[in-house]
C-alpha cells in the first residue's frame, strides 16, 4: 500500500511539473527573444508581432538598427555578434568563438548600404515573419535577425525550418560579416 502511494505521489508531482514547463515553453515562444536571449528549445511558433520601443529620433535610414548573431553549438559552430547602425553610420562585430577575428571589430557603413539592405528585409517581408522558427533538436545554434526603424523592433530567433527569405538575409548579412574592411578596437577579455 505504501508503495502504491509513493508511487501515486510521484505520478503527481511529475505532471505538475511537466504543466509548468509547457506553461514556461508556450509562454517563451510567443514572445520575440532579444538578440541577446540564450538558446532554448521550443516548438515552431507561428506568431509574429512587432515590439515597440521608443528610441526619439525620427524618420530617414538614421533610425535603422540591423543586428545578426549566432549563437553556440555543441561543436565549432561560429559565435558572434554584430549590429549595423545608420544613425552612426557604424557596424560592430563582437567575435567570441570559432570566427576569425576574435574580439570587437568596427567598419564604416554607408546610408546607401543601410538602404540596400532595408530594401532586402522589406523585399523578404521581415517584419510579417514568425518569432520563432525552432523544434526540440538541442545541437543546433540559434541565430537571431532583428531589424529596428522608428523605434520598433522585429526579431526573429532561427534555430530550423526558417522560410528561404529569412536564410537569404542570413546570408547577406553573414557577407557583411565576413568582409573586408574591419578595424580591431577591442581585444577578447
Amino acid at each position: 500500500m505504501r508503495l502504491l502511494s509513493l508511487f501515486t505521489f510521484l505520478l503527481l508531482i511529475s505532471s505538475c511539473k511537466s504543466n509548468k514547463e509547457t506553461t514556461t515553453q508556450a509562454t517563451s515562444a510567443t514572445s520575440p527573444a532579444p538578440a541577446s536571449a540564450p538558446a532554448s528549445s521550443s516548438s515552431t511558433a507561428n506568431t509574429s508581432s512587432t515590439s515597440s520601443e521608443n528610441t526619439g529620433t525620427t524618420g530617414g535610414p538614421e533610425t535603422i538598427v540591423i543586428g545578426y548573431e549566432k549563437g553556440a553549438c555543441f561543436g565549432t559552430c561560429p559565435v558572434f555578434k554584430m549590429t549595423l547602425n545608420a544613425e552612426t553610420n557604424k557596424a560592430t562585430y563582437v567575435g567570441t568563438a570559432h570566427v576569425d577575428k576574435v574580439g570587437t571589430y568596427e567598419k564604416a557603413i554607408s546610408d546607401e548600404e543601410i538602404m540596400k539592405l532595408k530594401a532586402e528585409f522589406d523585399k523578404a517581408k521581415f517584419l510579417d515573419m514568425n518569432d520563432v522558427y525552432t523544434n526540440e533538436i538541442s545541437d543546433l545554434p540559434s541565430t537571431y535577425v532583428s531589424f529596428s526603424m522608428n523605434g520598433k523592433t522585429k526579431t526573429v530567433k532561427e534555430r530550423y525550418h526558417a522560410p528561404k527569405e529569412l536564410k537569404e538575409l542570413e546570408l547577406i548579412l553573414d557577407k557583411i560579416a565576413n568582409s573586408e574592411g574591419w578595424v580591431q578596437i577591442k581585444a577578447q577579455e
